[in-house]
């Protein structure tokens, strides 16, 4: 589930983690694996995907691997940057990404055609005629807790943050439980939608910009 755009709430003024969430994914769109993605391609060509995963290697400015490590010897998925804007792979080798975009089997040619890229050719021997994603929305996708507990590596940045709603606080805001992560805590959403309903443990994603919590620049806002 993906939670609309905003950016205001009234709320108490002390200073709390926020995630603005913006507009939510186009219907349709299936949220998978790399490793379905590799073992059903014939079901998932076509289709607009989402995957959480890892990245394992950067083959140009736009294109990279990923990789489900949690599966043994999961095949990694050529993605390709379709955005028209660089994407910075994080720096952490732990840190997962969320890859929003289509299936269809990697045809070097047509890749470069099509998206106006020069690639070079010895690289992508391998993925040639195998399932990639051709990617419209990428962002970091760290827990909740990664947030709280360093929220100065994320402010200002895009991303995806899953997580169990465990405390309903208006119609326009909610926390996201953190209890894995020594040292974080519950992350604040805002929405500007209050008909957008969730309910208290239920799991949502919710794709946004990470801010400082400060209720006159909301409210300015």
């Amino acid at each position: 589930m993906t939670i609309p755009n905003a950016v205001q709430i009234p709320a108490c003024s002390t200073p709390q983690r926020e995630a603005t969430a913006p507009a939510p994914a186009t219907p349709g769109t299936v949220a998978t694996t790399t490793e379905n993605v590799v073992d059903r391609t014939a079901e998932l060509l076509g289709k607009t995907v989402t995957v959480r995963s890892k990245p394992i290697n950067k083959l140009s400015p736009s294109t990279f691997t990923i990789s489900d490590q949690k599966f043994f010897c999961s095949q990694p998925i050529l993605v390709v940057n379709a955005t028209g804007k660089p994407f910075a792979l994080p720096a952490e080798s732990g840190q997962d990404i969320q890859v929003t975009g289509t299936v269809r089997n990697f045809v070097l040619a047509d890749i470069e055609r099509e998206y106006k890229l020069s690639l070079q050719p010895n690289q992508y021997a391998d993925y040639e005629n195998k399932p990639a994603i051709v990617a419209q929305s990428m962002a970091l996708a760290p827990t909740p807790g990664e947030l709280t507990s360093n929220p100065q590596k994320y402010y200002g940045k895009t991303l995806a943050v899953s997580g169990k709603v465990d405390s309903i606080k208006s119609p326009n805001s909610f926390t996201l439980d953190e209890n894995k992560l020594i040292g974080g805590e519950d992350l604040l959403v805002i929405h500007t939608v209050p008909k957008t309903s969730v309910k208290e443990g239920e799991k949502v994603a919710v794709t946004g910009v990470l801010r400082q919590f400060v209720i006159a620049e909301l409210d300015r806002e």
